[in-house]
């Protein structure tokens, strides 16, 4: 746990001293390591706000969007120059109007990217950044819930992965690219005993496609200067010269993913528990969402036991579905525990509360919908056998929402008052 805050406290505090460098001068490497911070900050932000719904996780986005993006668009510029002056090296002419055009953008870059330097409020990030390293106490690094956190990444390069083949553009390459980003900085961060054996081949793949991003970058800036009355040859021995890199990386790329010994199926394998089991990464994961938000983590481990065992003796009213039906008890017998921190602490707001959060590993929205609703049931008095969210399930549905949140009050009122 000490690693997590730690890891996150790191990146988070080193944002500050490097934008006062930045304010001094735009330098290269600079304008690098503030966009890598701020990545690896808005990354793991990004990845816990599934898991808590507290504001502060938004809040480390919406600071640092503007700058982050107008150094972005500075550090393409910047590697376009550079990557022309390779090619130039390599034998390549490169035309006098591109030079002056990538010159004038990065004039106006540099315009915009100290503008959001200097509008950086570095004194509240520096409060942001206390404030979210008391709320890094519901997982542990390399732990079920940190796995289902990085799970969901790999789904997501696995679907920019396929979806990139399927269709190859140059938005979904990008899409890709920044799908790899996300994943490095999240298994750093939590599961660094993963982390050993993945970087290098996230670097690998990171690199190829990061070169796929900037021929294509460097291919708009071609584009744009260009007229169409310029014919010289030396546009298009530089248009042919981006366009054999761009090829030879994406082969590269395409080589290196493909069979059975890809990286992308190798992680799929390694992050999941060592039965293969993704419902215990499911439960581990909204567990987690319910001490994030101040449950016992002990009196959430005997309401789920006591639900289990009741669960049991009335799975009989429940048709089929019976797996499925334990996994949602489990789960909202984990997240009934949890007190929202308004003033009415009513069933309306634990249910709004789940709605929040992150769908777990396997799951699909429509049971997650069920789970807030078995929670509002528990939270009732007189629980209704219908109502306007109920009416619009199926009779199977609203069987197990009935069935779970009376097993559910049981199991509550058995483990005493919170």
């Amino acid at each position: 746990m000490k690693h997590l805050s730690r890891t996150f406290d790191t990146q988070m505090r080193r944002v500050p001293a490097l934008i006062r460098r930045l304010r001094h001068r735009l330098g290269e490497k600079d304008v690098h390591a503030v966009r890598v911070a701020l990545r690896r900050s808005r990354s793991t932000a990004l990845a816990l706000r599934g898991v808590d719904p507290n504001p502060a996780w938004r809040d480390v986005g919406r600071m640092s969007k503007r700058v982050f993006q107008a150094l972005g668009e500075l550090r393409d510029v910047q590697v376009s120059r550079a990557r022309i002056d390779s090619l130039v090296a390599s034998g390549v002419t490169s035309p006098m109007r591109l030079v002056q055009a990538i010159a004038h953008r990065e004039l106006a870059a540099c315009r915009r990217a100290r503008r959001a330097v200097e509008n950086f409020d570095v004194a509240s990030w520096r409060r942001l950044a206390g404030q979210l390293e008391h709320r890094l106490t519901a997982i542990a690094p390399n732990d079920l819930a940190a796995r289902s956190l990085v799970w969901a990444e790999v789904q997501d390069v696995s679907q920019c992965h396929a979806d990139a083949l399927q269709r190859p553009t140059t938005e979904r390459w990008h899409a890709l690219r920044k799908a790899l980003k996300r994943l490095r900085d999240d298994v750093a961060c939590f599961a660094p005993s993963l982390h050993a054996a993945w970087d290098a081949s996230l670097r690998e793949l990171q690199a190829l496609l990061g070169d796929v991003h900037d021929v294509d970058q460097l291919r708009a800036f071609v584009e744009d200067a260009r007229t169409h009355r310029d014919t010289s040859a030396d546009w298009t021995t530089l248009q042919r010269a981006l366009a054999r890199e761009r090829r030879t990386r994406l082969e590269a790329y395409r080589a290196r993913t493909a069979g059975p010994n890809s990286p992308i199926r190798s992680w799929l394998r390694d992050v999941l528990p060592r039965d293969g089991s993704v419902s215990a990464l499911a439960l581990a994961q909204l567990k987690a969402a319910a001490e994030s938000m101040g449950a016992d983590p002990h009196r959430v481990d005997a309401v789920v036991r006591t639900a289990e065992h009741l669960f049991g003796e009335s799975a009989g009213r429940i048709r089929g579905r019976k797996d499925e039906a334990h996994a949602i008890l489990t789960a909202a017998a984990a997240l009934a525990t949890v007190r929202p921190a308004r003033a009415s602490r009513s069933a309306k707001s634990a249910a709004r509360f789940i709605r929040t959060l992150a769908v777990p590993p396997g799951w699909t929205p429509q049971q997650m919908t069920l789970v807030s609703l078995i929670v509002r049931q528990t939270r009732r008095k007189n629980p209704a056998a219908r109502g306007r969210r109920l009416g619009t399930l199926t009779p199977a549905d609203r069987a197990m929402v009935t069935t779970c949140g009376d097993v559910i009050r049981m199991a509550m009122n058995s483990a005493g008052p919170t």
